[in-house]
C-alpha cells in the first residue's frame, strides 16, 4: 500500500469514526428523549383512566343495589365501554386496555383495538404474554417495554384499580417509537457520509502535494539504502578476495620460504662436522616448523581453501573443529540433504555468517556445544545454527549480538534472517538463502 492510500485510509477512517460515534450519540439522545415523552405520556394516561375508574365505581358503589341493574360493578363497567367505544386509540398502534383477573385467566373488559371482536378471548396468566396486565392485576403500578396480548414488544403503563380489583394498561408498539428514530438515523448518516466525503476530498486536495513529496523523499531514501546495500555486499565481496589473495600470497610466499629454510637446514646438519652446533640447528628447526604451522592457521583462517576447493559444507566442517580448538566449543554439523551447487556469493556470505553466530554462541552462550544444521528445499538452503544455553531476549537490539551484519548479507541474497530465543532456553537462529543464482556465476561450488 502506498503512503498516498494508508494517510487517505486513515483520514477516512478517523472522520468516520468521528462522524459514525456523532450520529449514535445523537440518535441515543433522540432515542432516550422520545422513549421518555412516550413513558410519561402513557404513565399519565393510565393513572388519570385509573382514579377516573375508581371514582365511578366509588359513585356506583353508594347508590342503592336496586338502583342499578346489574349491581354497581356492572353499571361502572357499561360507562367504561360506553366511553372506550368513543375513544379511537392513540398513535398507530397505541391503546388502552381493561381486564380483570378470574381464576387463572385475564378476561379482558374493552374490545381489543388490533382484533375486530366484541368479546376477546381470554389470555392465560402464566402465557408469558400480556406481561403489564399481568403486574396490574399484581397490585403493581409502573411502566415496562415487554410483551402485550398479541406477542409484540411494547411500551406500557399499569396501573391497579382499586374497588373493582381491575388492571389498567395504556400501551404502545415499540415499532411505532423506534420508526422516526430509524428514519433520523437514517438521515445522520447520510449527512455523516455526505460529511466524510467532503472531507476526504478536501484532504485529498490539500495534501495530495506533499504526500507526493514524501513519496518521491521515500522512493529516493529507497533507492540510496539500496544503492548502499550493494556497496556494502560489494565491499565484503572485495574484502574477502583480498582475504585469499593474502592467504594465497602467505601460503605461496612465506609458505615456501619457510619450507624452503627448513630443506636447507636438514643440509647443513648432514654437512655440520661440529656436534656442538647441534641443539641450536635442532632449535632452529623447531622455530621454522612452529612459523609453518602459524603460518598455515593464518592463511586458513583469511581464507580457507576448502571453501574454494571442496565447498561450503567441508568448510564448515573445518570451521566446526577450529571453533573446538580455539574456543572449546563443539559443533556438530549436520548435512541434511543433497549438496547442490552455490555461487561465489553466497557460499562466502554464509560461511561467514556461520561462523559469527558460532563466536556469539563461544561468547555469549555460556554453553560448551552447538549443533549447525544444513537442509535443501524448493529453490533455497537453509541453515540452521543451534544451542541450548542462557538465550536472550530476541525482540531486543539484535545488533548487539552481532546479529546486523549477518542479516545485511542474507538481505543482498534476497534471504532471510530467522531468530527465536528466549532467556534461559537456548536460541536457534535459522539462515536462508535462493539458490536461483546459483548457475549464474562461473565460480560455482563443486558437486
Amino acid at each position: 500500500m502506498t503512503e498516498r492510500a494508508r494517510i487517505l485510509l486513515f483520514s477516512v477512517a478517523i472522520m468516520a469514526a468521528v462522524a459514525l460515534s456523532t450520529a449514535a450519540m445523537a440518535i441515543y439522545v433522540l432515542y432516550d428523549a422520545g422513549f421518555s415523552v412516550h413513558r410519561a405520556r402513557l404513565n399519565e394516561v393510565v393513572q388519570s383512566r385509573a382514579r377516573i375508574i375508581e371514582a365511578i365505581a366509588g359513585f356506583d358503589a353508594r347508590l342503592s343495589a336496586g338502583e342499578l341493574p346489574g349491581g354497581a360493578t356492572a353499571a361502572t363497567l357499561s360507562q367504561i365501554v360506553d366511553a372506550h367505544e368513543k375513544f379511537p386509540g392513540f398513535g398507530e398502534t397505541g391503546e388502552f386496555v381493561l381486564a380483570r383477573r378470574e381464576g387463572d385467566q385475564i378476561v379482558w373488559l374493552l374490545r381489543h383495538r388490533h382484533e375486530d371482536v366484541e368479546a376477546p378471548k381470554p389470555t392465560p396468566f402464566d402465557s408469558g404474554l400480556a406481561e403489564p396486565m399481568c403486574r396490574a392485576l399484581n397490585g403493581e403500578s409502573g411502566t415496562i417495554v415487554g410483551l402485550d396480548y398479541r406477542g409484540v414488544e411494547v411500551l406500557a403503563a399499569y396501573e391497579f384499580v382499586r374497588g373493582v380489583n381491575w388492571g389498567v394498561v395504556a400501551k404502545i408498539d415499540m415499532a411505532e417509537i423506534r420508526r422516526p428514530l430509524r428514519r433520523a438515523g437514517a438521515m445522520v448518516s447520510g449527512i455523516a457520509l455526505v460529511a466524510v466525503g467532503i472531507g476526504v476530498a478536501s484532504i485529498v486536495r490539500i495534501t495530495s502535494p506533499l504526500i507526493q513529496r514524501i513519496e518521491a523523499r521515500t522512493q529516493e531514501l529507497e533507492n540510496a539504502h539500496g544503492r548502499l546495500r550493494s556497496h556494502s555486499a560489494q565491499v565484503e565481496l572485495e574484502r574477502e578476495q583480498a582475504r585469499r589473495r593474502a592467504a594465497v600470497d602467505l601460503h605461496d610466499g612465506i609458505g615456501q620460504v619457510l619450507a624452503l629454510l627448513n630443506i636447507k637446514l636438514g643440509l647443513l646438519r648432514k654437512e655440520a662436522q661440529v656436534e656442538m652446533l647441534d641443539p641450536q640447528l635442532r632449535e632452529i628447526e623447531s622455530l621454522i616448523g612452529e612459523a609453518r604451522e602459524q603460518s598455515k592457521e593464518m592463511t586458513w583462517r583469511l581464507s580457507p581453501p576448502v571453501l574454494y576447493e571442496v565447498g561450503l559444507v567441508a568448510a564448515l566442517q573445518w570451521l566446526a573443529n577450529d571453533m573446538e580448538r580455539r574456543y572449546g566449543l563443539q559443533v556438530k554439523v549436520e548435512d541434511q540433504g543433497e549438496c547442490v551447487q552455490l555461487d561465489e556469493t553466497t557460499r562466502i556470505s554464509l560461511f561467514r555468517s556461520v561462523n559469527e553466530l558460532l563466536i556469539n554462541v563461544a561468547k555469549h552462550a555460556k554453553v560448551d556445544r552447538a549443533v549447525v544444521r544444513i537442509s535443501y528445499w524448493v529453490g533455497d538452503i537453509a541453515i540452521v545454527v543451534e544451542d541450548r544455553g542462557v538465550g536472550f531476549d530476541s525482540s531486543s537490539n539484535a545488533s548487539e549480538y552481532g546479529l546486523f551484519s549477518v542479516r545485511e548479507r542474507l538481505h543482498h541474497l534476497g534471504g532471510i534472517l530467522t531468530i527465536a530465543s528466549r532467556r534461559g532456553e537456548g536460541t536457534k537462529v535459522t539462515l536462508s538463502a535462493p539458490l536461483s543464482a546459483a548457475g549464474s556465476e562461473t565460480n560455482s561450488e563443486p558437486a
